[in-house]
């Protein structure tokens, strides 16, 4: 799904001629991806590439929005063995 953005460019641009808009694809990096067998997908600002993992590093994590991160830390506890959970 792509984006409609003005331009502002010289009048022989096509994008000029069409109504003056242009439809630019854009991958929505900030999107993460809960898995049911425990791994995230999510846009790793370090590598610049998508990472499938069970864990995610505390850098990774910071770079997430707030709302990402709530849903990877739920969802990583969630998915853990119980016997991790339970403190004796």
């Amino acid at each position: 799904m792509g984006a409609i953005f003005d331009i502002v460019v010289g009048e022989s641009h096509p994008a000029v001629r069409n109504a003056g808009r242009m439809e630019i694809e854009m991958s929505d990096t900030s999107k993460i991806t809960l898995h049911r067998d425990g791994t995230i997908t999510y846009w790793s600002v370090y590598k610049q590439t998508w990472v499938r993992e069970c864990d995610i590093s505390d850098p990774e994590l910071a770079a997430m929005n707030s709302k990402n991160r709530i849903r990877t830390n739920f969802h990583i506890f969630r998915h853990r063995p119980l016997a991790i959970h339970k403190r004796t």
